[in-house]
């Protein structure tokens, strides 16, 4: 029962405490403040500010004023001394209570820090999605009509008045501003200062440091800091009047404004679309320049090429031994071929003749299951394209036709069994060693030599005029063979060695091929890493250069997860395009081969797919961690860097 109770009361504390700061600051009090670098800058400052007034931090350049601002803003959170709001110790709040401090904070300094790349409206939006709050700030202080213009259009008072906007969306309780007035005419910094005046209220506490007089007429008190310890006060009798007569005017006005407004985000994706183009003065983007993602998109092109290699690679290797090889034409022992038939269509060749004591004739396979049609192999005439057309060799020529010339043959009528053929092609006896493999790689050719006289009738022809003569050995043609993995497995392994010459042919092709592309695969490794080291080094500068950028917008209430977020938006955005040109390139140079040369570098949807999945998943990994890492940085030490 006491535990239970020890626990309520410790949700009620919490909860007393959260409920403090939903409506600071209705009092601020400085004990001991005191802040060193390489010398002390503030030196035991205590203070009291309050909610309704207007402060003014006067001093020469040096003095301490910009660390006592960040001091009280929260971005400086490495001093001394107690820092209390209403009582409770701001180095004693949580993350979440700290971050909601820091939101009730509004920030303005000498430079507007406007990204130039957005217009006023856009700016804003990002800052706080509130585009009727922002609309009415701007009809109060008289910018409404700048809204669309871009920051390098507005002059030095203009962009000042926007950043008061910026400031005051977020609805804050503090505003601090820093030298406000350090780069504008006198003419401005007075409209300036009429401008604070006009955006007090009871609600909030304004602390301006400067060196100018020009807030003096409005401050309710001046603070003079003389090198970190502060020396006269001046009360401002003449604002002792200004909350009971300007609130009771203006109160209402102010205060409504802070309760419109969706406050939804601003599109992360809109603001890197919008900061990424070059705006022209005249408003129109131009779009990202190319040449930025050339060298990205040259990677990435080289490794979907290296991909469709290896995904074609068989299929071209087998390609181009059928161009000159019966492939998918071999013999099986009757067992083999009992055994493969059961799960696979396999087409067979039975061994034809027509018996003859004076010539062989043997059964002639169909043209591309025929290794007479290729290689040269018929030296005069043609594949036969007709029923009754035959392929003769030299020696049946010289003993029909004594003293003709072959190529004189070409043409010719023969009787065989009682019926005419024509001669449509001849085969000499002078054929290389690659030729005669074509010719007596049919087992059905192999009991006979080209000294002997021969006649190639076509299958269908034999078929329906000759003999069935029996063979242990069978020729099949098996179509598809090589595109199905599993059967070639299969027959290869009722083979128990390669299924022919030609199959050898094509593993030889295959592991020459396959160290090539093993030697590519290793440049474009080393060359990937050298690109990662490349791109780790260029986040990295990038980051650096943007350190203030990153700072100030973490200032302006913008989320260090919102930030993160950013960064790695943009450069996976640069990494999209990158890839989309990549695979553009890579279909336009895949079809311009495959319509010219017929090579085929054709890969699947899911390949591309997957390819683009870690593509991206590499994109986002390698710029989130040094990105988390950067901006583990305090936000003092990235916007005094």
């Amino acid at each position: 029962m006491f535990c239970w109770g020890r626990e309520i009361c410790y949700r009620i504390k919490k909860y007393i405490e959260k409920s403090m700061l939903k409506g600071f600051a209705n009092m601020i009090m400085l004990k001991g403040i005191s802040k060193a670098y390489t010398d002390n800058v503030l030196k035991g400052i205590s203070y009291q500010f309050e909610a309704g007034k207007i402060y003014v931090i006067k001093g020469v350049s040096g003095c301490g004023k910009s660390t006592l601002l960040n001091i009280l803003g929260g971005l400086e959170t490495d001093y001394s001394g107690e820092y209390l709001l209403d009582g409770m110790a701001v180095k004693s709040y949580d993350k979440k209570q700290f971050e909601h401090f820091r939101r009730k904070i509004g920030y303005v300094f000498q430079n507007s820090l406007l990204i130039s790349n957005l217009t006023i409206r856009q700016n804003l939006l990002f800052i706080k999605n509130v585009p009727e709050l922002i609309e009415e700030y701007a009809g109060m202080l008289k910018v409404s009509h700048l809204l669309d213009k871009f920051p390098e259009q507005l002059s030095g008072g203009e962009r000042q008045r926007i950043s008061f906007i910026r400031a005051l969306i977020n609805s804050p309780s503090l505003i601090l501003a820093d030298e406000p007035t350090a780069s504008l005419d006198n003419l401005n910094s007075w409209q300036i200062a009429e401008m604070l005046r006009s955006i007090s209220n009871a609600e909030n506490c304004l602390i301006i440091a400067t060196h100018e007089n020009c807030f003096d007429n409005i401050a309710d008190e001046i603070i003079c800091l003389d090198y970190g310890i502060i020396g006269k006060v001046t009360k401002n009798r003449l604002c002792d009047s200004r909350e009971s007569n300007l609130l009771l005017d203006r109160g209402k006005q102010q205060t409504a404004p802070a309760m419109s407004g969706s406050g939804k985000k601003f599109s992360l994706l809109k603001f890197i679309m919008l900061r990424n183009s070059k705006m022209k003065s005249s408003c129109k983007a131009r779009s990202m320049n190319p040449l930025k993602l050339l060298p990205t998109t040259l990677i990435l092109l080289v490794l979907l090429f290296c991909l469709a290699v290896q995904n074609n690679a068989q299929a071209e290797y087998i390609k181009s031994v059928e161009e000159r090889y019966p492939l998918t034409v071999f013999c099986l022992a009757e067992n083999q071929y009992n055994d493969l038939s059961h799960e696979y269509d396999i087409f067979v060749y039975d061994n034809y003749v027509i018996p003859s004591e004076e010539f062989a004739c043997l059964p002639l396979f169909y043209e591309k299951d025929s290794g007479l049609s290729y290689g040269g192999v018929i030296k005069y005439g043609d594949f036969p394209e007709s029923f009754d057309e035959i392929i003769v060799n030299a020696v049946f020529l010289d003993s029909r036709f004594q003293g003709v010339k072959y190529e004189d043959c070409f043409g010719m009528e023969v009787i065989i069994d009682d019926q005419m053929y024509r001669i449509a092609g001849i085969i000499t006896d002078d054929l290389d060693d690659t030729q005669v493999n074509l010719v007596f790689y049919n087992v059905y050719y192999q009991d006979y030599w080209l000294d002997d006289p021969l006649v190639f009738m076509p299958y269908d022809t034999i078929k329906q005029r000759g003999e069935l003569v029996q063979k242990p050995a069978i020729m099949v043609r098996f179509d598809g063979l090589y595109d199905d993995k599993a059967a070639y497995e299969s027959v290869k392994g009722a083979f128990h060695n390669e299924i022919s010459i030609w199959d050898a042919k094509v593993n030889t092709l295959k592991a020459i091929v396959n160290f090539i592309f093993a030697i590519i695969l290793l440049a474009v490794g080393v060359l990937s890493i050298i690109a990662l080291l490349f791109l780790k080094n260029e986040i990295q500068l990038e980051l650096h250069y943007r350190r203030r950028e990153i700072g100030y917008l973490q200032v302006f209430n913008v989320g260090k997860g919102r930030v993160r977020k950013i960064i790695i938006l943009e450069r996976m955005l640069k990494n999209v395009l990158a890839l989309i040109c990549a695979v553009g390139f890579y279909g336009f140079i895949s079809l311009l081969l495959s319509l010219i040369a017929g090579i085929n570098l054709y890969l699947p949807a899911i390949v591309i797919g997957l390819f683009a999945a870690i593509v991206l998943a590499y994109s986002y990994l390698v710029v989130y961690l040094p990105c988390r890492k950067f901006l583990r940085q305090s936000i003092i030490d990235l916007i005094s860097k």
